[in-house]
């Protein structure tokens, strides 16, 4: 499963860069199930030429298959565009063409991101999908399986992982 959703991607991508040829310019998509699970990286183009808008259909043609419901374009560039890159010159998202025709297959763009041989941003979540701002993505939940209720648990209630009463006596005789 996508975790972290921007490191996850450049770990997915970084080491099937050119960095060699100074012309290249790969374009990379990561298709992933409506659990976020991990199915595919996939190269695009070898040298693309910048524009989301007019690859969309490419790249959706790429992506579209039953199982995948989410996805993310990885960009290979030589150095970083740091003046308002995420726009175009009209100041629309560079993604809103490719979501909205991802959106009418019932397809998920979650975010383009671009890398360089040092560094990386993106127009998605950057750290972790608990803030993404797409409400249907899948949350992570840790659970307590059934088979350990009545266990010491070794957390302290104010942990993230919800466990209470960690420090109450077992049920179970056989745990000491």
């Amino acid at each position: 499963m996508i975790i972290d959703s921007g490191w996850d991607f450049v770990q997915l991508t970084s080491a099937r860069m050119n960095w060699s040829d100074p012309r290249s310019r790969r374009l990379f998509v990561v298709g992933m199930d409506r659990d976020l699970g991990y199915y595919f990286t996939r190269v695009v183009t070898e040298r693309f030429n910048g524009d989301l808008s007019t690859s969309a259909e490419q790249i959706v043609d790429l992506v579209d298959e039953d199982y995948i419901r989410y996805f993310a374009t990885i960009e290979q560039v030589a150095e970083l565009d740091t003046h308002d890159w995420w726009a175009d010159d009209d100041g629309n998202s560079i993604t809103s063409e490719l979501e909205r025709v991802s959106e009418s297959r019932g397809i998920h763009h979650i975010g383009h991101y671009q890398l360089d041989p040092t560094s990386w941003h993106s127009t998605g979540p950057m750290h972790s999908f608990r803030d993404y701002y797409q409400p249907d993505l899948p949350k992570f939940e840790i659970t307590r399986p059934p088979q350990y209720d009545g266990w010491r648990r070794a957390t302290k209630p104010e942990d993230r992982f919800g466990f209470r009463n960690e420090f109450g006596v077992a049920d179970d005789p056989t745990v000491g």
